[in-house]
């Protein structure tokens, strides 16, 4: 099909729109035509349909008052407000949807990077200020054109021949942070940005020391999400965008992190959808040196979470020479990587080279770190071990000896404890059955 000669989309919206959200579609447009409002499908839904692509958000551009629209919606539709915000969209719960409504607006910068100062407009106004053609298409939700497509930019053109094109040349000079999203657009569908688009992009590329460190982390976040992150980052690697954020990114070596993948135990493979898709920004962290990952913490604002990660994984880095001494003690591995957070420890098990280092994280992740005392803390009490330091301290003992398979049943425990705390030999009444209160360590 060539898209560029569609010119209303009612036909594809039958086929290529699930039906809980085509009635998301209906309900509001009904809604928009009883207030005798102008609503239009816009941003990413036209484009999705048109790829055939899964529709994952509904977003919406009326010339009314989003909230006048939302609270005339039928009680029996049990729409939902959920939030607004200070460019006139709100979130709106709807079949089990949630959809963006906004007014249609024209947005001007002060300066690249900052927010923007909106003012309420004409639909192709709105369409004016979008990031990319492919992105600035409507879709008339209104009588008597229902269907009806807008495309002022040329964007059905843009799809058929798969490019990724601003609308004007200060584009990304106005908003740096849609230089990260030329990237992820362009890996995400299989485009290719437009030859003037990339000129433009390159030559914005010093905007982006304008972005907050929120805004920033905002646009890691988004592409930590995206299905093909490995290729968004070597792209950026490539353009240069990343070593516009840091110079130590230019060492970033997607190449060995894919082999890494590749060939990851199936243990790994196994667990992997389970790790949290920060894993990524642990691998961003692991080709810094220590000056340069505070650096990166710094520029992205980075909440306690991330700099756990990065801290982390740049202290894993640093000890494998001690996690690979020889004969060295499971009680001496566990106090070594106890602590460190599991995407820290898993990316250096994928990155280390060193065959002893890998073995060893192995042994933590699948068996140490589950690791724990049978006895507890309030059983150590009733034993006679007086409440404070103390007990911590034996527990810590307790594990040190069963870490190095010295002691390996809940009686070898209390007997450990029975000679560390009462020389005579006394016995304490204590279950030595196992499976008693966890310990907490």
């Amino acid at each position: 099909m060539k898209f560029s000669n569609v010119n209303n989309i009612t036909e594809l919206l039958k086929y290529r729109v699930p039906s809980q959200s085509a009635n998301v579609i209906k309900d509001i447009s009904n809604q928009a035509n009883l207030l005798e409002q102008r609503l239009y499908l816009v941003g990413g839904s036209p484009r999705d349909i048109f790829l055939a692509k899964k529709i994952t958000d509904l977003d919406f551009a009326i010339d009314g008052d989003p909230i006048n629209l939302a609270n005339s919606l039928p009680n029996k539709l049990h729409a939902k407000l959920i939030a607004k915000s200070q460019f006139g969209t709100i979130k709106l719960q709807l079949h089990n949807h949630t959809i963006d409504v906004a007014r249609t607006r024209n947005e001007t910068y002060a300066k690249p990077g900052a927010l923007p100062t909106v003012s309420n407009s004409s639909i192709e106004e709105d369409l004016a200020r979008r990031d990319f053609s492919i992105n600035s298409i409507a879709v008339s939700l209104s009588n008597p054109d229902w269907g009806n497509i807008l495309d002022p930019y040329g964007g059905r053109k843009d799809l058929d021949n798969r490019l990724i094109r601003i609308l004007h040349p200060g584009s990304f000079n106005d908003d740096p942070t849609r230089i990260f999203r030329a990237i992820r657009y362009e890996q995400r569908l299989g485009f290719t940005i437009e030859k003037k688009t990339k000129k433009a992009l390159l030559e914005s590329i010093e905007f982006i020391h304008s972005i907050s460190g929120e805004r920033l982390r905002s646009e890691f976040r988004y592409i930590f999400d995206e299905p093909l992150v490995l290729d968004i980052l070597e792209r950026g690697r490539f353009l240069p965008i990343l070593t516009a954020i840091h110079l130590g990114f230019q060492s970033f070596n997607t190449k060995e992190i894919h082999e890494a993948l590749r060939t990851m135990p199936k243990y790994y493979v196994n667990h992997f959808d389970q790790v949290h898709n920060l894993i990524y920004l642990a691998f961003l962290a692991y080709y810094l040196t220590p000056e340069e990952s505070v650096q990166f913490i710094k520029k992205l604002s980075m909440p306690k979470s991330w700099k756990q990660i990065v801290r982390d994984t740049i202290s894993v880095r640093s000890i494998i020479p001690e996690i690979t001494r020889i004969n060295l003690k499971e009680s001496s591995l566990f106090k070594y990587l106890r602590g460190h957070c599991y995407e820290a420890i898993l990316a250096n098990r994928l990155l280390t080279k060193s065959e002893c280092a890998k073995k060893r994280l192995d042994k933590f992740i699948k068996v140490l770190q589950y690791m724990k005392p049978e006895l507890s803390g309030f059983e150590l009490q009733k034993m006679g071990v007086p409440n404070g330091p103390l007990i911590g301290q034996l527990l810590s003992e307790i594990m040190v000896q069963k870490l190095d398979g010295l002691i390996k049943s809940k009686k070898e425990e209390v007997k450990l404890i029975e000679n560390a705390t009462n020389p005579k030999g006394l016995s304490f009444d204590i279950d030595h059955r196992s499976g008693g209160p966890e310990s907490g360590i």
